[in-house]
């Protein structure tokens, strides 16, 4: 880091600001920790997982769609049959 500061008595306030910023951020320590979880199963279990979850979501996707043309073609045969 590099700190700008003035010699000028003018700028006195900004300069000391500047000095103590500086000598908190050459206080800060970095530290690398590595992002590792332990997983249940192994990759292939996952794929399993997905393609059950994605079967599921046909399936419901048909139901859904079950219940939406049964009611509209309802409703054209009461008009039909009035």
């Amino acid at each position: 880091m590099i700190a700008n500061i003035s010699p000028s008595i003018k700028c006195i306030e900004d300069t000391l600001n500047t000095l103590k910023y500086a000598n908190r951020a050459k206080n800060i320590k970095v530290t690398i920790k590595q992002n590792v979880q332990e997983v249940g199963y192994h990759i292939e279990k996952y794929d399993e997982v997905i393609k059950k979850l994605k079967e599921e979501v046909e399936e419901l996707k048909d139901k859904l769609n079950k219940q939406v043309i049964l009611p509209s073609i309802k409703l054209k045969i009461n008009k039909i049959l009035l």
